[in-house]
């Protein structure tokens, strides 16, 4: 992760990763981001269902099959729940495990599996919120339902630009 979003990564056998990522697209309706957009062997896509944007890579390697799933920090905290639901449901549904990617609460587990959901649902709240903390330091509490790249140009780019400098010239 940058500063600006929060990531899980979902690891699933080779023999599953075509039937989960079948079931991500139809199930969570997710949309390929760009439209047709492939970089090597990662597909990107997005779930977004007004309020929310969650982006998904998948890209297998030769070794595991890790589907990345993030969202932009400036979100308001009802994407926590929208989150750990869609990677639950194929923590249920597959053979799958999720890693906690970022910052964790003491004690907290970093590697979960459908048997320890309901841990993964307290420990992911708990880094988010360490997370959104950092965020909202920085950029302030304005909440937006914006995509990685919309909330690199909306918070991040402007602070980064130096204001334009007037140069006079005298004779």
């Amino acid at each position: 992760m940058g500063m600006e979003s929060y990531l899980v990564k979902i690891r699933v056998p080779p023999a599953e990763y075509a039937a989960v990522r079948l079931f991500a697209e139809s199930e969570f309706q997710l949309t390929p981001e760009p439209p047709g957009y492939v970089s090597g062997n990662s597909s990107y896509y997005s779930f977004r269902d007004g309020r929310h944007v969650i982006e998904w890579e998948f890209a297998p390697a030769h070794d595991q099959y890790p589907i990345s799933v993030r969202f932009a920090l400036c979100h308001p905290d009802t994407v926590d729940a929208v989150l750990i639901e869609l990677v639950c449901r194929i923590l249920d549904r597959f053979t799958a495990a999720a890693t906690i990617v970022e910052p964790l609460p003491e004690g907290a587990a970093r590697d979960h599996s459908a048997k320890t959901k309901a841990e993964f649902a307290r420990d992911c709240r708990g880094s988010i919120q360490i997370c959104r903390g950092y965020w909202r330091a920085t950029f302030g509490p304005r909440t937006a339902g914006l995509s990685h790249a919309d909330a690199m140009r909306e918070f991040i780019l402007p602070q980064c630009t130096p204001p334009s400098q007037s140069i006079s010239h005298s004779a």
